[in-house]
């Protein structure tokens, strides 16, 4: 029999198979099992020692469960383990526990917070929690779902707004047969459209064989008398537009090229568009923009695509003044040809022949002593040709002599 057969004094057995008892339970995942006191100082002291290890592992279990089931089974974010008096491994254990609750509450409340303002159409919210892992790559997923999103909508609100304004602009041009009219229309809507506060309108003429463009409209022009009105075809920037027949964009204006003012001040603006106006490969004119501020890529392309309508509107326009010139100018002609063909008209009815009855005038017989002397006078000689009788009718020599004289009469030398 060895000395561990034996309990050593001061311990009895009882006391020792209940220790033995606690720990078989603690080791099998039970904490609910506590020591009795006896009495004895020292085993009294085993047992509190025993049961403060028991309760403290029984708490931390039963908080750790907790936020496990909630956070885990129950989907409820926030919960947070307290287990007093703990410390050491089981202090670090609980605030572990805490640490990984308060981070996949915050990752999983954000996600749910973005999610609830896309599915209520609100795109510019994104995942802003620290994530690591799995968790991170489902983040960076989801901002760019929601970046691409919300790319498409923007996209989507870009081409709504272009081709509303083409149309809407276009429209207001209908009716005008004016071309300054409809220029300074298109200055006075298209400016504040784009935030530009500068702007010119020329329109391409053609002078001595020459074409030149000529500043028709504007907005915000300053009052400078000694700034040219026209430009040749390659001359500056906007006879280059008209030459090259492609737009040019100016991010960076250099100082003094031109100023924007107003009764407070004066600027030079940030960004310059020209573009030119053509039709069938012709270029009707040039129109200048001038802004602030940087002229965002559907601004130009709304430019691009608006020049494109214009030049239809004006060479429409154009065809409709030659068209009004031309058939104003028939009008002159044919007014012209009436009162040529009424004065033609009237001298052909005042130079007419009028109709004249002649009547024959009854023969009255001499008596025969006249006729026998008057026969004796003038009895015709060999060769000579008798005179008509009187009385009888005119012959058509002397007819035709009275009909010219009086013509003459009438009409007067020809």
């Amino acid at each position: 029999m060895t000395d561990t057969d034996h309990p050593r004094p001061g311990l009895d057995r009882s006391a020792l198979e209940q220790l033995l008892a606690g720990l078989t339970a603690v080791r099998g995942g039970d904490f609910g099992m506590r020591l009795a006191l006896t009495g004895d100082p020292f085993v009294d002291e085993i047992a509190a020692v025993f049961n403060g290890m028991a309760h403290q592992l029984d708490l931390l279990t039963t908080e750790v469960t907790r936020v496990a089931r909630e956070v885990g089974t129950e989907g409820k974010l926030g919960g947070q383990a307290h287990v007093p008096g703990a410390s050491g491994t089981w202090k670090d254990l609980t605030e572990s526990v805490n640490a990984m609750a308060g981070n996949l509450t915050m990752q999983v409340r954000n996600i749910a917070q973005v999610a609830t303002a896309v599915a209520k159409g609100d795109l510019t919210q994104n995942i802003a929690v620290g994530a690591q892992g799995e968790v991170a790559e489902l983040k960076d997923n989801i901002n760019a779902m929601v970046q691409s999103l919300r790319e498409s909508v923007q996209a989507s609100r870009e081409q709504d707004w272009l081709k509303t304004n083409v149309a809407r602009i276009g429209s207001m041009m209908q009716g005008h047969r004016d071309l300054e009219v409809v220029a300074e229309l298109i200055m006075e809507e298209l400016a504040p459209l784009l935030g530009a506060q500068h702007g010119t309108f020329f329109l391409a003429e053609e002078a001595d064989g020459e074409t030149r463009l000529r500043l028709i409209a504007g907005y915000g022009l300053r009052a400078d008398k000694q700034a040219p009105i026209q430009y040749q075809i390659g001359q500056s920037l906007i006879g280059q537009v008209a030459k090259s027949k492609r737009p040019i964009v100016v991010d960076e204006i250099p100082p003094g090229y031109i100023k924007i003012s107003s009764g407070l001040g004066e600027a030079p603006p940030a960004n310059l568009a020209v573009l030119p106006l053509q039709f069938e490969d012709q270029v009707l004119g040039v129109m200048e923009l001038a802004s602030f501020t940087k002229f965002t890529p559907i601004q130009v392309a709304f430019l691009e695509q608006f020049t494109e309508t214009l030049g239809v509107s004006v060479n429409a326009i154009i065809a409709n003044a030659r068209t009004d010139a031309l058939l104003g100018q028939s009008q002159r002609l044919t007014a012209e040809l009436q009162a040529r063909s009424s004065e033609l008209q009237s001298r052909s009815e005042s130079c007419s022949f009028p109709t004249r009855t002649w009547r024959r005038r009854p023969l009255s017989l001499p008596s025969r002593s006249a006729t026998s002397r008057r026969r004796t006078r003038r009895s015709p000689g060999p060769g000579r040709r008798s005179r008509s009788v009187p009385g009888s009718s005119p012959s058509r020599h002397s007819t035709s002599r009275s009909s010219s004289r009086t013509c003459h009469t009438s009409c007067g030398p020809r």
